[in-house]
């Protein structure tokens, strides 16, 4: 422990004499470190972190295919149940609609984001109410009860966070309307949601009719995401058939995985930008070990004398490799305050629900 500490206190002084190369070697491990570290959890949070959802490879999105170009499919409610009818591969499939909700509680009138849901849409995505319970069959039915289920910041913000809102009744678009339930905090959309309601309200009208539903479905347990694709074929062809007034001419239907939905236009700019910092990091480690060798060529002579007046090799080894995680520990302390900026910076990058 003496000729640890003896070594430690030997290297600071000698870094501390070179002020000009440990300067640039702190800053160019900096530089290296911090943003690809920034960068990495970038990546990390858009394109490897699995979805917030249970077993979210299993999610799938619908897609429509034109000459080698591919965009989501938005369905009509006809649309979504004859999928729901006719297809095989899924445990569970919804579809949803962006709103615009007037809610009155009483007191107060407000305008929040919506969305229209059918029956089975948070059990296609595996997740359940904190409190209260999920949409029942019947009230996805045309001129069934109204219900809502709210979001956990809602619910905060508007009702303080009371566990009695449960079974409270307010006004959803001027109807009367019960809430069943909230929803974790930890539970995100692809948009900001404040309450959800059923499909079925609407399912004839302008909403339910246009072409504007976003469908999600759950693939049945042990079926690969391209078995899936395959047993689609057939019922695509049966889609485009039954629906070909809507769809044009030489438009294909695929499924696709739901977090391209989520990652969108922004997957290959990160990968673009992760290639790039990923050069700037193989650069960093080149100049720090053109300075190291330079460094070592230049003390060279001193070496020699140590050498000469009997210290040992392994000493001399010790004593570099402690100069050496040292300016490690420094330029990797710099790197990660240099990166939680680059994070700050990054954020809004991010898709909202993977923030």
């Amino acid at each position: 422990m003496d000729a640890l500490l003896a070594d430690l206190r030997y290297a600071v002084r000698t870094l501390a004499k070179s002020p000009g190369f440990t300067a640039v070697a702190v800053l160019t491990l900096a530089l290296g470190i911090g943003p690809n570290t920034a960068i990495f959890s970038l990546v990390y949070g858009v394109l490897l972190k699995p979805l917030p959802y249970h077993e979210s490879d299993r999610l799938v999105g619908l897609a429509e295919t034109y000459q080698g170009n591919r965009s989501e499919l938005a369905v009509t409610y006809s649309e979504f149940r004859y999928l729901e009818d006719h297809s095989p591969v899924f445990e569970r499939l919804a579809v949803s609609a962006s709103v615009g909700f007037s809610v009155f509680t009483g007191d107060i009138a407000e305008r929040v984001n919506g969305l229209r849901v059918s029956k089975d849409f948070f059990a296609t995505l595996g997740v359940r109410p904190a409190l209260g319970r999920d949409f029942l069959a019947e009230e996805d039915q045309l001129g069934g009860p109204s219900v809502a289920i709210l979001s956990h910041g809602y619910w905060m913000r508007r009702f303080g966070g009371d566990t009695g809102v449960v079974g409270r009744a307010i006004a959803l678009d001027g109807r009367p309307t019960t809430i069943v339930g909230v929803m974790p905090a930890s539970f995100r959309w692809l948009s900001p949601v404040d309450v959800w309601s059923t499909m079925a309200q609407v399912a004839h009208s302008s909403i339910g009719d246009g072409e504007n539903l976003h469908f999600v479905g759950r693939l049945k347990p042990g079926l690969s995401f391209d078995q899936a694709q395959a047993r689609m074929q057939t019922v695509f062809a049966g889609f485009r058939q039954e629906f070909k007034t809507r769809l044009p001419l030489g438009v294909g239907e695929q499924l696709f995985p739901l977090r391209q939905v989520v990652v969108g236009a922004i997957e290959t700019p990160v990968h673009t930008l992760f290639g790039a910092i990923a050069l700037v990091l193989l650069i960093a480690c080149a100049n720090l070990a053109n300075l190291l060798l330079g460094r070592a060529a230049a003390r060279g002579r001193e070496l020699a004398v140590r050498l000469a007046i009997g210290a040992g090799r392994a000493r001399l080894v010790r004593q570099i490799l402690t100069e050496s995680v040292l300016l490690a520990l420094a330029g990797g302390a710099l790197g990660l305050i240099l990166a939680d900026c680059g994070l700050r910076a990054l954020l809004p990058l991010m898709p909202e629900n993977l923030a």
